[in-house]
């Protein structure tokens, strides 16, 4: 099913009043992800989703990134109370997984508790929320745009052909990601470097002192990471032959030749897992000093015959 055909069956169930107290929708794309319960909540609140929720006063939106454990319990408490409107209560909460294990934890009890007439509206990256909360919502995944697609819109925002094969792949689908990147030189040069430093501990010689460098702040250091995991899929789908949106990386294929499949699997692995760390107090470097040695230990257990 593709991008469209999912985004509305979603918004028709909302509408015809088969919904559920909460949803987690996923997406490459956040600002899509964000515009698509945006209409959900418009549709709950006033049966149009072309209006302003904002306009109805049982709705809250809340923005992960900057939600603390005092907001997460006011939250909570707020939703004790009757609606002002008597019928439906409607929250969003954007990019849910910015929220570290303690808020989700909090986030979770509500989850497991529902308030009478409240809709909940997640979005966010999934393998990045707990187990017990993915399981109380109901899952809508939203598919990357098709590569062609992509690299239509890049092209007429003004990115030339090889900007839109780099920005296609290192943003996964994800639009608004691509025309961020397209117009910060900055996330570019993070993106080659990101990329350069995983194929030094392929190569088991990883760079610490680039690491430290790159990984200073939490947030560079999960957009390294996440680089990372486009060159190791592409090298995976390489190696499986798997038929995908994009064409894999000439550079993640002559990699992915040194490779068993277990041996790159190994590796996506240690990747995700690093990205979960960084919700963790752990310093970021720690962390990808942590996946470094375990990418090289892999690279040196699971080679092919070269």
């Amino acid at each position: 099913m593709n991008s469209m055909k999912k985004e509305s069956g979603f918004l028709s169930g909302i509408a015809s009043g088969r919904y559920s107290h909460a949803y987690l929708v996923s997406c490459p794309d956040f600002g899509r992800a964000h515009r698509l319960v945006r209409r959900a909540a418009a549709l709950l609140c006033f049966g149009n989703e072309d209006r302003e929720p904002e306009e109805y006063s049982d709705f809250w939106e809340f923005d992960s990134g900057e939600l603390g454990r005092q907001d997460v319990i006011r939250l909570k408490s707020e939703l004790s109370l009757s609606t002002y409107t008597g019928t439906c209560r409607v929250i969003i909460i954007k990019s849910v997984h910015l929220l570290n294990e303690t808020l989700q934890n909090a986030l979770l009890k509500t989850l497991e508790e529902p308030p009478t007439n409240t809709v909940l509206l997640l979005t966010g990256v999934e393998s990045n929320l707990l187990p017990t909360i993915r399981s109380r919502c109901t899952k809508i995944r939203i598919p990357p745009l098709d590569g062609d697609v992509l690299k239509n819109a890049l092209c007429d925002m003004g990115a030339n052909d090889q900007n839109t094969d780099i920005l296609a792949r290192a943003c996964q689908g994800a639009l608004d990601r691509a025309e961020a990147m397209l117009n910060d030189p900055a996330s570019m040069e993070l993106y080659f470097r990101a990329i350069d430093l995983l194929k030094s501990a392929l190569d088991c010689y990883p760079s610490f002192d680039e690491a430290e460098k790159l990984c200073k702040d939490r947030a560079d250091a999960r957009l390294v990471v996440e680089f990372m995991l486009t060159f190791a899929r592409d090298m995976l789908i390489s190696k499986t032959d798997a038929n995908l949106y994009l064409k894999p990386d000439g550079e993640a294929s002559r990699y992915a030749k040194r490779f068993t499949i277990r041996g790159i699997s190994g590796i996506i692995d240690v990747l995700v897992e690093a990205d979960r760390r960084f919700l963790t107090n752990v310093r970021p470097q720690d962390t990808v000093n942590w996946m470094l040695i375990g990418i090289m230990r892999l690279s040196e257990e699971h080679r092919t015959e070269e």
